[in-house]
């Protein structure tokens, strides 16, 4: 006999991947949608699945049109730094030389 309070919920492969499913879907899902409509339960695996892939594209889409600026723009970013504290360390040394002189 079934004793109560167990749960039989992974004592099946079927029903282990459809309650890891749930738990990957945030629990806003009710089980009995998926258990009575087998059909219901692929659609909803393959536009999941969908939706992770176009999202991974759409990152690196954006990894990568970010690496691409960064390197067109990093030489002329890099001097622009060295120049700016070349002027500093410049002025620096001014600010001192005018201060030993006295």
């Amino acid at each position: 006999g079934e004793s109560s309070g167990v749960n039989h919920d992974f004592c099946s492969a079927s029903a282990a991947y459809l309650k890891v499913y749930m738990m990957l879907l945030g629990g806003g899902v009710d089980e009995s949608d998926f258990t009575f409509n087998i059909a219901s339960l692929w659609l909803s695996i393959c536009f999941s699945f969908m939706v992770v892939i176009i999202l991974l594209n759409v990152l690196i889409a954006i990894v990568t049109d970010s690496y691409q600026d960064v390197k067109d723009h990093g030489e002329s970013v890099f001097w622009n730094h060295r120049l700016s504290f070349v002027f500093e360390i410049d002025q620096i040394y001014d600010m001192f030389a005018d201060f030993l002189s006295w």
